[in-house]
């Protein structure tokens, strides 16, 4: 395949590297065995599905991310670790990532970056190994460090089809061009876009929305606030009726930082076509940059990828042609500040925590005295129901002010 300057599509925190020659991406990796099908083990966590990965002997845990054009490995990963009294450096060189070069890249945002491009040892998936995998230097989305890195969508383009089961918490893996072919469902053909797929689906009529196929976002479905715009204007009043909110704010945390404040609109959708199948009810945001179609698909059927067609096959769990989803949308969104503290990117003012005393910009810095420095920090806080917490924030004009916050069932 002939080479060509690669513009990176990674749905996680990119960090900025220089000195080194340009990288141009390509699918030189090699893939052994031939002619096999294997079943994979998955974890299926906070809305993401994790591979199970062995290199150089050892265990690691890499997040599947369709929505990545090719692979990652995280600063702080035991892999980039330098070798030690308790690990030789006999084969060193050929038991850790080596510099290759950089690439540009570009968020969800639209934002680039210059990022280091590592070739990883080999790695091993069940029966499959990946030799002179590539992948970018990322720096994490939190302080979460069981997950090392990622595994992009370079690895179906390489040739692999795959079925994503998280109702059997398993992946199938096979180099077989055929494999599934006889398996019915809801075939809908993608397009490639900065090496990632997206498929034509219709929120609003006949409207065809091209939208991202990412397994990387745990959001259901975002839609561009641009085609929400363009959808709008041409059909009004039916598309207004579906909208349930309009506030100024952010919640796409891309990898560059978060997408700029600006007005967004909740949407119920009253269906989601994909093919001839309907998703009832959803409930959106509308977003800066791409629509997508996230990891929460997956609740609701499997899918197969299928690269040697270019489509997407959705196989509902149940018969019907139609299933409800009826989602809910969070209250409040909370994004990382310049500093990765928490910051109250977008919260509805009919909300409870709005009359708790939340506010656009809010910075918090500390619960009950014990202070926070970052979203995970905040989020994964171990609130108990019914009891009330003091949470200090900052606004942006530096003023500190005390909210008390129960946290309900």
């Amino acid at each position: 395949m002939r080479s060509r300057p690669a513009i990176v599509t990674i749905l996680l925190l990119l960090s900025t590297v220089a000195g080194a020659q340009e990288y141009y991406y390509n699918l030189k990796f090699r893939l052994s065995p031939k002619n096999f099908a294997d079943t994979v083990a998955i974890e299926v966590a906070d809305g993401r599905i994790y591979l199970p990965v062995i290199i150089n002997g050892q265990p690691h845990r890499f997040l599947l991310d369709t929505g990545a054009s090719m692979g990652a490995i995280f600063t702080g990963s035991p892999l980039l670790a330098p070798p030690s009294a308790s690990a030789p450096s006999v084969g060193y060189a050929a038991a850790v990532p080596q510099p290759v070069g950089t690439i540009t890249s570009h968020d969800a945002t639209g934002q680039a970056r210059s990022t280091e491009v590592l070739r990883l040892p080999p790695l091993q998936i069940g029966r499959l190994t990946i030799t002179g995998y590539h992948a970018n230097r990322l720096s994490r989305l939190s302080k979460d460090n069981t997950c090392e890195g990622i595994i992009g969508f370079d690895i179906f383009r390489k040739g692999l089809l795959c079925k994503i089961d998280v109702k059997n918490r398993r992946l199938i893996l096979t180099d077989r061009k055929n494999h599934f072919r006889r398996e019915q469902g809801y075939e809908a053909r993608y397009r490639l876009r900065r090496h990632v797929p997206y498929v034509a689906l219709k929120p609003f009529g006949w409207f065809d929305e091209a939208v991202r196929f990412d397994t990387g976002d745990r959001a259901f479905f975002t839609i561009s606030r641009r085609s929400f715009d363009q959808c709008e204007e041409q059909w009004g009043d039916d598309v207004r009726r579906q909208v349930q909110g309009r506030t100024l704010g952010s919640q796409r945390i891309s990898h560059f930082g978060t997408e700029s404040t600006d007005e967004v609109a909740a949407l119920c959708l009253r269906a989601l076509k994909w093919a001839d199948f309907s998703f009832r009810n959803v409930r959106t945001l509308t977003a800066q940059g791409p629509s997508a179609i996230g990891s929460a698909l997956l609740d609701y059927g499997t899918v197969i990828i299928d690269p040697r067609r270019s489509r997407l096959v959705f196989q509902p769990y149940h018969g019907d042609s139609q299933c409800w989803v009826d989602n809910r949308l969070p209250d409040i969104y909370y994004i990382p500040d310049s500093q990765g503290l928490p910051t109250v990117g977008l919260v509805w003012e009919q909300s409870e925590p709005y009359r708790q005393g939340f506010r656009l910009g809010d910075v918090i810095t500390a619960v009950n005295g014990t202070p926070v420095r970052s979203v995970a920090d905040f989020t994964r806080y171990p609130f108990i129901a019914n009891q009330t917490y003091t949470v200090t924030v900052r606004d942006s004009r530096g003023t500190v002010r005390q909210i008390k916050l129960t946290k309900k069932q």
